[in-house]
Parts: C-alpha cells; sequence; structure tokens
C-alpha cells in the first residue's frame, strides 16, 4: 500500500511559452529528469514518466516531485541572476517590500521609538 506521499498524480504543464522563449522539449524533459530527484521510466515499482503532446507536458509523479517540477519551470520562466523555486508567497511579498528605498528623518528621536515608527 502506497503512503499518501507516494501517491502517483498525472499533471499536464503547458510550456508553450517556454518553447517560444527558445527551448527545447527534450532540453526541458532532461532538465526536469536532472533537476528532481525522481525515480524515472520504469525504475523501482515506484516511477515517473512524462510525455509531451503539442505544447503540452504530462508529468505523472509524486505530489513531492510534481512540487519540484513547478518550481524549476517558475525559475525558468523568471529567470535572474537568483532565482528563487518553490518560495512562499509570504517570502516573495517580504522581498518586495525589503527592497523598496526608504526615506526618513528623525531628529532627537530615541532609537527604539524611531525602530518602531519604522516597522510600522
Amino acid at each position: 500500500m502506497l503512503v499518501a506521499e507516494d501517491r502517483m498524480a498525472t499533471k499536464t504543464y503547458n510550456l508553450g511559452d517556454l518553447l517560444d522563449a527558445g527551448y527545447k522539449p527534450n532540453d526541458l524533459s532532461l532538465t526536469i529528469q536532472d533537476a528532481t530527484e525522481g525515480p524515472w521510466y520504469g525504475i523501482n515499482d515506484v516511477s515517473g514518466d512524462m510525455d509531451w503532446l503539442g505544447d503540452v507536458l504530462f508529468v505523472r509523479h509524486t505530489d513531492r516531485v510534481q512540487r519540484r517540477v513547478r518550481g524549476l519551470l517558475a525559475a525558468l520562466r523568471k529567470h535572474g541572476r537568483q532565482t528563487f523555486a518553490l518560495d512562499p508567497l509570504l517570502h516573495i511579498l517580504l522581498r518586495q517590500k525589503l527592497s523598496q528605498n526608504v526615506s526618513v528623518k528623525f531628529q532627537d528621536t530615541p532609537l527604539s521609538k524611531a525602530m518602531q515608527e519604522l516597522a510600522e
């Protein structure tokens, strides 16, 4: 009997945008296999599989691997010098806030009061 984490499911990924950006289907498949822990294609009784139909990739694997696939594809879509894959939405929002410039001017204000105002 399979544990819930080992339950296999098939998910579809429309990758037309990545194909239009120049990625090749075979290269994407190999990248997904290399970047996820697998197992892939008939190894043991629990193994994943992926098939292309046009610009749609069908991935059959565990929920854990599906999360990794989604994270990898998100990273490919939003590439940069530093890419956060599988990052919670709250972390993204916090990083956006932290990257904003803030201009303040305090005069004769205790540090604790200034920090409290900045936090708000």
